[in-house]
């Protein structure tokens, strides 16, 4: 089956977009709007066949347009979803400039606002990518149901409309999308109480509740959706990732394993695995894990970042510099590469590159407060004492903010020297 991913910020459009494929026989994955859609695509196996994007979503930093940054991933990968631009335009509003510029990015195409009138036009241009053939019977009966009457939003989780798990779990996604959290778990919870087989509202209230910082019950969400579907290579591989954060090495190797083998191919579950084993003690094991990961997808950025972390402490520096340099064409906005490739180049006392470094990734996460501490020691040993003092005060405010003490207070010790 044909798979779209659908990355839209308004809830209403968004629920059409999905009405309109699902009846066209398209299956449909919905992301946030704040999700990082480069990483998220690059470490996947499983690739969407097109990618639907509002052009107006902004990536996590607010520095560029998600849409233009997917386009430029996309153009350097052998094989990649098609993508559209959506504009909440109507068709006659949208100018040919907007059109060129969509297509100089490298989309398929700027799709304008659906409506009854332009869905035969609009809806084709998705199906023709996928290989499917339109059906106007189908569409005729969306036009009939959802485009034709006033689109009305949902009621708040105290009124819920929907009666069926079904409709609660379309709920929760549109709330999970428009970042609403606590109100998408009310959704999923309802639909999983009406329908206890619904995996992928198990799996979503696992990533709910890891956004949120509540470890315990994204397991057991995650355990639920496991039981549910057995062979769910994603929730095995999400799993992994929470036990690893857990400190539960074992149980995240044990999930990598079992993703694997599912999906000998899984990218993600290698680089999960490679995480787990290098905090048990087995580099060895680590960058086999790694090697697989890149093996299995050459831009796979985390896996490069990853696999250069574990040279640099093996004392590979120049391995790790390679690793960081491709990290960072997989993934030009990746904080952490330019981070720890400044790391790298700070430890050989190359400080000019080690702070432009710094600064990359301080565009790229302007609170990065590990980055403003080694920016500022790098500025130190470079005889800039002002920039140096400044950078560290910044971090020991950042630490502060993020509750961690230990941080802020290794960082006040820095500063006295400096001072």
């Amino acid at each position: 089956m044909a798979t779209v991913l659908l990355v839209c910020e308004n809830i209403e459009r968004s629920s059409l977009w999905q009405a309109a494929l699902l009846a066209q026989g398209v299956q449909v994955e919905v992301a946030a709007s704040d999700t990082p859609l480069v990483p998220f695509l690059q470490g996947r196996a499983d690739q969407p066949d097109a990618v639907l994007v509002d052009m107006t979503v902004r990536s996590p930093d607010g520095n560029s347009l998600q849409a233009s940054d997917l386009c430029r991933w996309a153009k350097t990968q052998a094989v990649a979803p098609k993508i559209f631009v959506l504009n909440d335009k109507t068709d006659t509003a949208i100018k040919e400039a907007e059109q060129r510029w969509a297509t100089r990015q490298g989309a398929e195409a700027m799709l304008p606002r659906l409506s009854g009138q332009n869905l035969p036009t609009v809806l084709p241009q998705v199906l023709a990518v996928l290989g499917l053939l339109y059906d106007p019977g189908q569409a005729q009966g969306l036009v009939d149901t959802q485009i034709a009457p006033t689109p009305r939003r949902l009621e708040e989780p105290t009124g819920l409309q929907p009666t069926d798990a079904a409709g609660y779990f379309r709920a929760g996604l549109e709330r999970y999308q428009r970042g609403d959290y606590q109100e998408a778990l009310n959704a999923f919870y309802e639909a999983v109480r009406r329908d206890a087989a619904l995996v992928e509202a198990h799996r979503l209230r696992g990533e709910i509740y890891l956004k949120l910082g509540n470890i315990d019950k994204a397991i057991a969400s995650l355990d639920k959706a496991i039981e549910v579907d057995p062979k769910s290579v994603v929730s095995y591989c999400s799993r992994a990732g929470v036990r690893y954060r857990l400190g539960d090495n074992q149980g995240a190797i044990a999930d990598a394993n079992q993703a694997l083998k599912l999906d000998p191919q899984c990218a993600i579950a290698a680089n999960e695995r490679g995480l787990a084993k290098l905090a048990s003690g087995d580099e060895r094991g680590a960058l086999q894990d790694y090697n697989t990961a890149i093996k299995h997808n050459k831009n796979f950025a985390q896996a490069y970042n990853n696999r250069g972390t574990l040279r640099a402490t093996q004392g590979d520096l120049n391995g790790a510099l390679a690793d960081y340099a491709q990290a960072l064409r997989a993934d030009p906005n990746f904080a952490d590469a330019y981070y720890n490739r400044g790391n790298v180049y700070s430890d050989r006392g190359e400080f000019a590159k080690a702070i432009a470094d710094y600064n990359e990734a301080l565009r790229a996460n302007p609170k990065f407060a590990q980055a403003y501490g080694n920016r500022g020691i790098a500025h130190y040993e470079t005889d800039r004492p002002k920039e140096a003092i400044a950078d560290t005060r910044q971090a020991i405010e950042l630490f502060r903010q993020m509750g961690d003490e230990t941080a802020a207070k290794q960082a006040e010790e820095v500063l006295k020297q400096m001072a």
